[in-house]
């Protein structure tokens, strides 16, 4: 439930940021038109649990915003981090379980919309900590209930589907992602890696899963990204791996 919350929290700060941003153009202009659109209807689609639209239009929003960026309407050093935004919530729309929906009972007030609003300013900070602070208690209790009645390795298992390690295939692929960026930086004459040379490497892999292990590896500290939108690549970061020795 925590994390459907903060999915619909994350949701409506993309959309706030979209409606504000857009008021910077004129009120003819195609960009700014579409931007008011696609923050409405990410909105209603997360919080109607249409998932699969909200990727949908989430994917719009990175390619329009790589498209300014090329195009000079918008700096790149604005239009990087709301990409990466997008990119972070349509990952975590896309490993929700099919059952769970992003949704509000249909009696859901203003009031509560205008507290989240009030939250994007600094606002009722302490009153969401201690929420958090409840969460957690909450969660410690019954954690020692469950070790009373069913034991320590049951909980172990509990624990173990909650906190999920990345499986041995993911982790893998990350291994020979590494050495991919590593051959293909050596031969390269500007010592980077793209995503298309990933995809080559591995077409049975979709560039939605690429795009997570790069992330995963950049959170890291192993691989680091070179410019942004279409033109990013990829290169080791050299204090992680030194260079092979050569004969």
């Amino acid at each position: 439930m925590l994390q459907i919350m903060n999915i619909s929290r994350k949701a409506y700060q993309i959309s706030y940021t979209l409606l504000r941003f857009a008021q910077n153009f004129p009120q003819t202009n195609p960009f700014r038109e579409a931007l008011f659109a696609l923050a409405i209807s990410l909105t209603i689609e997360v919080n109607r649990g249409e998932g699969k639209k909200a990727i949908e239009t989430l994917t719009t929003l990175q390619w329009m915003f790589r498209l300014a960026a090329d195009s000079g309407l918008v700096m790149l050093e604005d239009s990087e981090p709301f990409i990466d935004e997008c990119y972070q919530l349509s990952l975590e729309l896309d490993s929700l379980p099919p059952k769970e929906t992003v949704g509000r009972s249909q009696q859901s007030s203003l009031l509560e919309y205008l507290k989240e609003a009030q939250k994007l300013k600094g606002l009722e900070t302490e009153r969401v900590v201690s929420k958090e602070q409840e969460v957690k208690k909450e969660f410690v209790v019954k954690s020692e209930k469950i070790v009373d009645t069913v034991g320590k390795e049951d909980l172990a298992k509990k624990e173990k589907i909650i906190n999920p390690t990345p499986s041995p295939s993911t982790r893998e692929r990350q291994v020979k992602i590494i050495d991919v960026i590593r051959q293909q930086t050596s031969k390269s004459e500007i010592a980077v890696c793209r995503l298309k040379d990933l995809q080559s490497a591995f077409p049975d892999v979709s560039e939605r899963t690429l795009r997570y292990d790069l992330q995963k590896l950049m959170d890291e500290g192993k691989v680091e990204r070179l410019g942004g939108g279409p033109t990013s690549a990829y290169r080791l970061i050299k204090l992680f791996f030194p260079p092979a020795v050569t004969s």
